[in-house]
């Protein structure tokens, strides 16, 4: 009974989900963008360690002492450029710049209290699976280089996974 419950939560929280519908209703939309991830991530690579980026390397390494070899290489360029990662899985991404309908919805408003809930809820059980599929699926928008509402879908759901655990933990504290 209570894992009957909890898919029906579950499935509750993905419905209300406004990132839900676009997947229904653009299905063939969203696997047309996803066959297109090889090229979007080649395009990417290349972008990253284009020579437009890496002038500025070079040109603060003329100095020729160690801190300016240590701070300004490629990977820091790397790093730097991989920092957009926390822009794309953060809770702004998914309940404010809500792309699917409207800047702001009423529905995630009534969900941020509860997806903090799901996240001490996470942290306190020791669950830190949801982060790492976070981190991972904002990796994968982040090397396709393609922010639209084809590439937000997987944080999406990793977020309503987060509500999902919210509501449980609070149903459960009952």
């Amino acid at each position: 009974m209570k894992n009957k419950m909890s898919a029906v939560l579950y499935a509750l929280v993905c419905i209300v989900n406004p990132f839900f519908w676009y997947l229904s209703l653009n299905l063939g939309k969203i696997i047309q963008a996803w066959s297109n991830i090889p090229t979007f991530i080649i395009n990417k690579t290349d972008s990253i360690f284009a020579l437009y980026n890496l002038r500025y390397i070079l040109e603060l390494r003329l100095y020729e002492n160690f801190l300016s070899r240590f701070l300004f290489n490629k990977f820091t360029l790397l790093v730097n450029d991989m920092s957009e990662i926390l822009s794309l899985i953060s809770l702004k991404t998914y309940f404010i710049d809500n792309k699917v309908f409207n800047k702001f919805e009423l529905i995630h408003f009534f969900f941020i209290p509860i997806w903090f809930i799901g996240f001490y809820a996470l942290f306190k059980n020791r669950k830190f699976w949801p982060f790492i599929a976070l981190f991972i699926t904002g990796f994968i928008v982040y090397i396709s280089d393609q922010k639209n509402l084809n590439f937000f879908l997987l944080p999406s759901f990793v977020h309503a996974y987060i509500i999902y655990y919210g509501f449980r933990f609070l149903y459960e504290k009952k």
